[in-house]
Formats: structure tokens, sequence, C-alpha cells
């Protein structure tokens, strides 16, 4: 079996049913360079049923905190200061993880697609293109996805092996 990116909009949909923002993230106009991450930056794995890696998730500083954030209604002062001091604490992962797992049915839904689950999610340092994650600088697929909220500029790339 396969895993396919799904419509943007999809994505785009359910992330603001979970955030309940709407206009916050649209389509990237270009895509993230991985090549050089920033600190702060998280990565939750996507596994099929086999344990097998088939894509990830990647979240700079404000989307792991934005995301998590509105998941747990953590207060913006409380967001405002973690994206400040690039500092997440495992509550907000956590909840990142727990907003990938359900943003993981719009991949399950998809006819002929492999079922996936997300792994906690986990900080991220730029991959090295000999090193067991270099698949990310040039996944299969990818959506990019951008957007502003109080935190500021914020970026999540969707990327299949």
């Amino acid at each position: 079996m396969t895993v396919c990116m799904p419509k943007p909009h999809e994505v785009l949909r359910l992330l603001s049913a979970i955030t309940d923002e709407r206009g916050v993230l649209s389509r990237a106009e270009d895509p993230w360079d991985l090549n050089r991450i920033p600190a702060g930056t998280h990565v939750t794995y996507l596994l099929d049923d086999a344990g097998e890696t088939r894509g990830a998730v990647v979240t700079d500083i404000n989307a792991t905190v934005y995301l998590g954030g509105r998941l747990i209604l953590m207060p913006e002062t409380d967001q405002l200061d973690m994206a400040r001091r690039l500092e997440v604490d495992e509550s907000l992962t956590d909840a990142v993880s727990e907003v990938l797992n359900m943003t993981r049915s719009v991949f399950n839904h998809q006819e002929g697609n492999e079922h996936l689950s997300p792994t906690p999610t986990r900080a991220l340092e730029t991959p090295r293109p000999d090193g067991p994650e270099a698949w990310l600088l040039a996944p299969s697929a990818r959506l990019d996805l951008a957007g502003n909220c109080a935190l500021g500029a914020l970026r999540i790339a969707f990327l299949l092996r």
C-alpha cells in the first residue's frame, strides 16, 4: 500500500476546526527550507501499522506553541512567553501530538492509503544529508502551510517519505 497526500483544503479545514480559528493557516507560497531548521522546531513522525516511518509533520516554534496552546486553552501570554524562550513543555508537545493524531484522519480516510499513527512530538535539528532523517530534505510529497497568529509567522510542513 501507499500513502498519498490529502488535498490541502481538507487539512486546512480540519486544522481550523481543531484550533477553532479560520484563516490563520493557508498553503505556503514557497516550501520551507528544511536545510536550515530554526531553534524550537519539532517533528511528529507518521508510522504505518508495521511501525515504518511513512511521513512526518514538522512545525516551527510558533506553530508548535499555537497548535498545542489552542488545544489545551493555554493563555496567550503563556504562549507568547514559550515562543519567545524557544521552549515548550511536555503538556504542549503532548497536545501537538494529539492535534496531529486528529489530523491523520485526512490521510487515513483516503482510499488506498495505509493507516497512519503519529509518534510523540519531539525537537528536531537540521537533518544531515547522509543521516537517517535525510529523506525530510527530499520527501516524495509535501504540503507546506504558513500563517500568522498572535505569536507571529508560523510554518508547518507535511512530508511523505
